[in-house]
């Protein structure tokens, strides 16, 4: 989605806020603020809007969508072929009779209903929570429990099922009263469509998660959420009571391409409802922001920060896919459309690898890439191999560890981990593909000018030349491991040190929330967490 675009959604959302927030308080007869129901609407409602936005520009999924059939949805259940007929209105008269669907921030999902019955365009309300931040190691979370007993972590009760059709008529009033304010046709078709996609957490299952929530809340004045959650509906109750009783809300970025790829949706939904966020290094504001950024080490990458020792094990190429059946809502990644070319380009970096290195090459395939729909690319991909040279299953950061050097396809998770583990490694795409935030623009140009990135084939081959027999000697070199910290503390911050990082950041809210410092005072200390 482009820039205007998002702007756009974004416009749309905030003008028609006032107005939902009365609708539903007159709905539910009660008296919440605006806050209480921005935490609650913006993750879902951004993400629809983005949907009905994206299909006028700059991308049309509709070219796409199969032929109708005698069923609404033939396997595989295609998103797009959902949206195209929900902005065409084909699902109209399916209501109550078809599918259940599911959105999350980032990604379109469409799964059989219950039964095969239509309970509505529903969020996601079925994850098993045992508290609001599951990125936390195991180490660090025993060392919270016995500092601040069980701050910040939150336990939540089952989900509350989704087997209630719509309130249809509700539905129906709501749109109706909404229409009057839309102000172009991408307003008139968003607000059509909130017959499909309103949260039936804000109106058929308010009730129940209004009251608990509420209960809930009071133990609580801090709360730290990883994105996943934001579409748990009862991670968002607690949420927006916090907001209106003035605690502290914490987003945490649930890590890999956060930084190095800026996400229109997510970022801007963390970053709209949180107080601070909690970032790998990298430090931007966003317009409409409420959340400072806080760069501290990522506990996960600091358990195995410098632990790789020379090994003359294999070269191992780690590779990536992205969804072909699903949505995403964001300019960084390869389109669906896009991704005859990602895979065009990968076979052309095979080609580029000396014969030499092919022979000690293996290949680990991304482990979705079944769920992703691209099995038949990969197997042709992977047939490229030898059948005991295609590696699945173990532990990605073992393998880096006892590899002689890593190849990486794609700008992400692994690529941090390797630089964590201090793991030879040269990172390999074609820039044209992804979207990069300007500070990893600059970034990658220094990984760049050592050799850790390489734009193209020839490049490739030529830089794997110039060190075969030397990588090691080629990475431990001073201007190589200074590169590699560059990279490190903006997108991949590491330190032995970041279980007290962690403790002191949670004492300094305790302190906080306790009276004995101000908010000036808090961000002072928060700036100089290392």
């Amino acid at each position: 989605m482009l820039a205007a675009d998002f702007r756009e959604v974004v416009g749309f959302y905030h003008h028609v806020l006032p107005e939902l927030a009365d609708w539903l308080n007159n709905f539910h007869g009660i008296d919440r603020s605006q806050e209480f129901w921005n935490v609650l609407l913006g993750p879902a409602l951004l993400n629809f809007f983005s949907i009905v936005k994206g299909y006028g520009a700059p991308y049309d999924l509709a070219r796409d969508v199969c032929p109708s059939s005698a069923t609404p949805f033939p396997p595989p259940f295609d998103a797009r072929q959902v949206y195209a007929k929900l902005i065409a209105g084909e699902l109209d008269p399916l209501l109550g009779k078809g599918v259940e669907a599911r959105i999350d921030l980032a990604s379109v999902f469409v799964v059989p209903g219950p039964g095969g019955g239509l309970d509505g365009l529903f969020f996601a309300l079925n994850r098993n929570l045992f508290c609001a931040d599951f990125f936390i190691p195991a180490a660090l979370a025993r060392k919270l429990r016995l500092r601040f007993g069980s701050f910040p972590f939150l336990r939540l009760p089952p989900s509350p099922g989704v087997t209630v059709c719509p309130d249809a008529a509700a539905r129906g009033r709501l749109v109706d009263a909404l229409l009057p304010s839309a102000r172009n046709e991408f307003e008139v078709e968003a607000t059509r469509k909130l017959y499909w996609a309103f949260p039936v957490n804000l109106l058929e299952h308010f009730a129940a998660l209004y009251g608990w929530s509420d209960r809930a809340s009071r133990r609580f004045r801090c709360v730290v959420v990883s994105n996943q959650y934001l579409s748990d509906s009862r991670v968002l109750f607690i949420m927006a009571w916090m907001r209106e009783r003035g605690g502290l809300l914490l987003g945490r970025p649930h890590g890999s391409t956060y930084g190095m790829i800026p996400d229109f949706m997510f970022e801007y939904c963390e970053r709209m409802i949180s107080d601070y966020y909690l970032t790998w290094g990298w430090v931007d504001t966003v317009p409409g922001s409420r959340a400072k950024c806080v760069p501290l080490p990522e506990p996960r990458l600091s358990v195995f920060y410098n632990t790789y020792r020379e090994a003359g094990g294999p070269v191992l190429w780690v590779a990536n896919t992205f969804y072909r059946q699903v949505l995403l809502l964001s300019p960084g990644f390869p389109l669906p459309c896009e991704m005859a070319a990602w895979y065009k380009s990968k076979a052309d970096f095979l080609d580029a690898v000396p014969q030499s290195l092919q022979e000690a090459l293996f290949y680990r395939p991304h482990p979705s890439y079944l769920v992703y729909d691209w099995d038949r690319e990969e197997k042709e991909f992977e047939a490229r191999f030898p059948a005991d040279r295609v590696v699945k299953g173990r532990d990605l950061r073992e393998q880096m560890k006892s590899s002689r050097m890593v190849l990486l396809d794609h700008p992400g998770t692994a690529l941090q981990e390797a630089m964590a583990l201090n793991t030879p490694c040269v990172c390999f795409w074609e820039p044209e593909l992804f979207a990069f935030r300007s500070g990893f623009a600059q970034v990658m140009d220094t990984l760049a000018s050592v050799g850790i990135f390489q734009p193209s084939p020839a490049r490739l081959a030529t830089h794997l030349r110039s060190i075969e027999g030397r990588a090691s000697e080629w990475w431990n070199a001073a201007e190589t491991q200074q590169a590699r910290h560059v990279f490190m503390e903006s997108f991949a911050r590491s330190s032995q040190h970041s279980t007290y990082t962690w403790l002191n950041l949670f004492d300094l809210f305790r302190q906080y929330l306790a009276g004995r410092m101000s908010r000036e005072e808090l961000d002072q200390h928060l700036a100089s967490l290392r």
